[in-house]
């Protein structure tokens, strides 16, 4: 089909379902106004950095573990995960319930990175369409943010119907993933020369993959824009940070919702093109492209009016996209499928370090009116990273033409 390429095999179809499920964030809009019945924006901050923390803790492993027992059985556990999290967040009685149903969601989080692109891949190998890796990768992007639209939309009137109406429903849809990875998945096939004689995949611990990765000189090129810019970038849609400006930009919840609805559909209309602008851009060019326009999207915010908001959301929502879609293409066909997974866990672990600080700094910013001064710094950080990615590729090139 031309908008989901590969969905004839049954795994990529289910990997549209789980990918759609993973952005269902009926509670886009409205999370930090049901979390404020029962915890102050502080507290929010604390509870994304605790709940980050135990993520990264199970980042490497959960990429290991999908390697050696396969992705399907692991993106079963992070549905099961991320449904029951929010059903505990649903039905929260104050700081430590919904903290622990945080927990369980990030965790599932976990599971689900890695695993999720890992098993696509894995499941265009098999059948001898990863050619084809780009195209599913922009439109799982555009279906996922077509999903976000509709559920943040959905969201809005469920909140208004009943408070925790939005968590229950993320909770079913990732329930029926589950169902779905259960009866129509698979789990694809190594290729022969990625088995072990014994017939089994090679085993390293998580922290020797850690390690390895980093040292890997195929992540050099994009190293600093691959965590540090996207991870900066991704705040947008992570802690009180989006929610928080646009309150102080003069947005109410009845019209940030009304507003965000058309960006993601815009956001999904711009994804869409990704695997036309990868064909036309290498990777590394397209991450400086991505994180310059992430920088002064947060520059422009950084002025704290609806359409300095506005003007701003609609610039680093696609670009962050593209931060991840590049990096995606970048490696997955420099990585070998024996650790792919546990490669793409490593880079989301870096990412979520970078990520988690931010979050916590974004929830007291909220309490203390310093948003639009974050916004600057995070604009400034993110440009920095541009910066020192240059000098490293500058330094590396030198040093290949002197020593050829």
């Amino acid at each position: 089909m031309r908008f989901f390429p590969g969905v004839d095999s049954r795994n990529i179809a289910v990997a549209y379902v789980a990918f759609g499920a993973t952005k269902c964030w009926f509670t886009a809009a409205t999370w930090l106004f049901f979390y404020r019945d029962t915890v102050t924006n502080t507290e929010v901050g604390t509870i994304f950095v605790v709940s980050v923390a135990v993520m990264i803790g199970f980042e490497v492993p959960s990429g290991v573990l999908s390697d050696r027992v396969g992705h399907r059985k692991v993106l079963i556990v992070a549905g099961f995960l991320f449904g029951a999290g929010n059903i505990v967040i649903a039905f929260n009685t104050g700081f430590y319930s919904l903290l622990c149903g945080i927990v369980m969601q990030f965790i599932g989080m976990a599971f689900y990175s890695g695993a999720l692109d890992a098993f696509t891949y894995e499941s265009l190998r098999e059948v001898g369409k990863e050619n084809l890796y780009e195209r599913v990768a922009g439109s799982q992007a555009s279906l996922t943010v077509a999903v976000k639209a509709i559920a943040t939309l959905l969201g809005s009137l469920l909140f208004l119907w009943q408070r925790n109406a939005p968590n229950i429903a993320i909770a079913v849809f990732h329930a029926l993933t589950v169902v779905c990875l259960l009866l129509f998945a698979h789990e694809p096939e190594l290729p022969a020369k990625q088995i072990e004689p014994d017939g089994e995949a090679v085993k390293t611990s998580w922290m020797h993959t850690l390690v390895e990765t980093i040292r890997n000189p195929v992540w050099w090129p994009i190293i600093v824009l691959a965590v540090a810019a996207s991870g900066l970038a991704a705040n947008l849609g992570w802690g009180p940070f989006e929610l928080s400006i646009a309150e102080v930009s003069g947005f109410t919840p009845a019209t940030l919702y009304l507003f965000l609805v058309p960006a993601f559909i815009y956001e999904t209309i711009t994804v869409g093109f990704f695997s036309q602008v990868s064909t036309r851009i290498a990777p590394v060019h397209g991450f400086f492209i991505a994180a310059v326009i992430s920088g002064m999207a947060y520059l422009v915010m950084g002025f704290g009016t609806m359409v300095a908001f506005i003007a701003g959301v609609l610039l680093v929502r696609p670009a962050q996209q593209y931060l991840h879609l590049f990096m995606l293409s970048y490696v997955q066909k420099r990585v070998d499928t024996k650790v792919r997974a546990s490669a793409l866990s490593v880079v989301s672990l870096l990412r979520w370090a970078i990520i988690a600080p931010v979050v916590y700094a974004s929830g007291a910013a909220a309490d203390n009116t310093w948003v639009l001064q974050l916004s600057f710094c995070i604009s400034a950080a993110i440009l920095a990273s541009v910066l020192l990615q240059a000098f490293i590729n500058t330094r590396k090139s030198q040093h290949k033409n002197l020593h050829p």
